[in-house]
């Protein structure tokens, strides 16, 4: 093993980014609406059922195909002819619709989705010929764990400012071409696009120190304006949301925020890990609080309440993060490590190590036994595990700005 080193850094959280806040009167699906929500490519579901097509008019000499996943993740699809001004469910239970095919022309509107969400896949619309319907439904919403803005070359950074934004000033955090950590003020403009001087390789973090413009405002490059920030409102000083396209997934933790009791409901929360392989994790409700997940998600297709949701409950992105495991060669004793905070950092960071084999499968970085080498910490450290270990990662807790760069050194005998 040689000297490794990886860089943690997450942009600030959304608390409501996934979910903003809604009840549910029954078990169901929440719908994904917050700032972090993107157009999916099919529809998702919390759980497989029938997919029902709703014609308004008289639709039997058309053949409708369903393309989707099965509730084990298979690749399923049913024909159906479709409804004469009626429903009609197919017989299969599907998880996603990822295509929904016409054969002809419609005499009128179609729509398509499960029979408690009936265009959660497609709203209604008359295709005019043979074709593929639209997935353009509720369900078809993905949230996006947005990180760090990688701007791919080292370029200046664009502020493009919708209202009178000359009173604010827009402070980027990032680092250049070479790594190293910088930072520049700009000023907001007035119904115009302001620019900086230094060049950025990567952006960790925007704050604005007031209010902004009810117009809105982007951050991005001078050739993608919202490519690091779409279109938002200040209601004071804070933090930009990062949302844009320039922007990396990286894999979080998730939090549930309620005002009433749901402690006694289950919300499963599906989507995928850091490599993009489908996780899910059930979440207890809290009461009157915050519950978050163990798991580190990349992405959320879908949240299913078990039950009613009292009150209203918001769903977004944690101050926490989990850092990928990093598998020893060997069981190798005297690792010696340092967690590095960028000058900036105001977080918690925590170094943790494992006797379980992850190399081999014996278990994964969800389901590991972590062990803690010092407890929390709050400044840069170094130091060296005790005994041998599996596998080590680093986490980052109390997020609220900054980056860690965690360098793992392997003993002497190594090299």
């Amino acid at each position: 093993m040689r000297q490794k080193k990886i860089t943690l850094a997450l942009s600030s959280l959304d608390a409501n980014g996934v979910c903003a806040d809604q009840t549910t009167g029954a078990a169901a699906d929440l719908l994904l609406n917050g700032a972090l929500v993107v157009t999916d490519v099919k529809a998702n579901f919390g759980v497989a059922a029938a997919i029902r097509i709703t014609c308004a008019a008289d639709e039997s000499a058309r053949t409708f195909v369903v393309y989707g996943e099965g509730s084990n993740g298979s690749p399923i699809q049913e024909s159906m002819t479709g409804p004469a001004a009626t429903t009609g469910d197919t017989t299969q239970t599907f998880k996603s619709v990822t295509r929904v095919s016409i054969d002809g022309a419609a005499s009128g509107e179609v729509e398509v989705g499960q029979v408690a969400n009936d265009d959660g896949a497609c709203e209604a619309q008359t295709p005019a010929n043979a074709r593929n319907l639209a997935i353009d439904g509720a369900a078809a919403k993905v949230a996006n764990m947005y990180g760090v803005g990688d701007l791919g070359v080292a370029q200046i950074v664009a502020i493009a400012n919708a209202g009178d934004d000359s009173g604010d000033t827009f402070t980027v955090y990032g680092r250049d071409a070479n790594d190293v950590e910088i930072s520049e003020a700009i000023t907001g403009g007035n119904d115009a696009t302001v620019t900086g001087s230094l060049l950025f390789k990567t952006v960790n973090r925007v704050a604005v120190d007031g209010a902004t413009h009810a117009s809105g405002f982007t951050v991005g490059t001078v050739d993608k304006l919202d490519g690091i920030a779409i279109s938002q409102v200040m209601s004071g000083a804070g933090d930009v949301v990062f949302n844009g396209e320039l922007c990396e997934l990286t894999a979080r933790h998730i939090t549930i925020e309620g005002t009433g009791d749901n402690s006694g409901i289950t919300l499963t929360i599906e989507g995928t890990d850091r490599r993009g392989n489908a996780l899910s994790e059930a979440v207890t409700g809290s009461n009157a609080g915050t519950a978050t997940s163990a798991k580190n998600f990349r992405t959320i297709t879908s949240i299913r309440a078990s039950g009613a949701v009292t009150d209203n409950v918001e769903i977004g992105s944690a101050d926490s993060m989990d850092g990928p495991p990093i598998p020893l060669e060997r069981f190798d004793s005297g690792i010696t490590f340092a967690i590095e905070h960028s000058s900036d950092g105001d977080l918690t960071h925590n170094f943790v190590s494992t006797l379980d084999r992850l190399i081999d499968g014996e278990r994964n970085e969800d389901t590991a036994r972590w062990f803690e080498t010092d407890g929390p910490q709050v400044a840069s450290e170094r130091g060296s595990s005790v005994g041998a270990v599996a596998a080590v990662r680093a986490e980052i807790t109390n997020f609220v700005a900054g980056s860690v760069d965690m360098i793992i050194l392997p003993p002497i005998s190594d090299y």
